[in-house]
């Protein structure tokens, strides 16, 4: 895979310089998704996330869209692996003003490993998934991953549900070594799936409300 390395916890999409290595303030977590979407290489991308706040707050209001421009990470790009440095140092922080991954990609593969996801925050309607969101036909995999404190509101258990995690029908989903702690939504609070192969080892979802 193509490596791409984070060097900023800015949240710019212009930062995209991301293949040199170097640690010059030029590759933003957004800029490299950003990259790996508008490329769309088909070996892949390794994104290395280093240890940091990674606070997504381009747009305190963001309008929704799956263009990975403001608000939610939107990843379209297949496949794809964000590696943090420390599951609890290396945190996707949503600044509780939209979830924090939406994978978008048409039958594509994300995996997550070493990082959290948290303080996602979605309002009624919006389509679940206050952490992350996983389109039809997609593959997540996680090892070593934390998704805590993300929130869905409403009370529609068809659209407000997946606090922790929401995955569209179809999806295939290993979680390995992954908590799921303390989300909320009125309906799967931690995790809520649609005729996925689910496949849970070593993790704990717990304390979801």
């Amino acid at each position: 895979p193509v490596v791409l390395t984070v060097d900023t916890s800015v949240d710019d999409a212009a930062l995209d310089d991301c293949l040199d290595a170097i640690d010059d303030d030029s590759c933003s977590l957004r800029g490299a998704i950003g990259y790996a979407n508008a490329t769309g290489g088909t070996d892949g991308y390794h994104i290395d996330i280093p240890i940091g706040n990674y606070l997504l707050n381009v747009d305190p209001a963001p309008s929704g869209e799956d263009a990975n421009l403001e608000g939610d990470l939107d990843i379209s790009a297949s496949p794809v692996n964000l590696h943090g440095e420390s599951m609890l140092l290396t945190v996707l922080n949503g600044n509780g003003t939209d979830r924090v991954l939406d994978h978008v990609a048409a039958a594509g593969t994300l995996n997550l490993t070493t990082l959290t996801i948290t303080n996602g925050s979605l309002e009624a309607g919006e389509g679940g998934g206050g952490g992350i969101r996983v389109a039809t036909g997609n593959t997540l995999n996680t090892l070593y991953v934390r998704i805590t404190n993300n929130t869905v509101d409403g009370d529609s258990t068809d659209f407000d549900v997946g606090g922790g995690l929401f995955a569209n029908s179809l999806a295939n989903i290993n979680l390995i070594h992954t908590s799921i702690k303390e989300n909320q939504a009125c309906s799967g609070a931690g995790v809520t799936t649609w005729n996925p192969a689910l496949l849970i080892q070593f993790s704990e979802i717990l304390d979801n409300d």
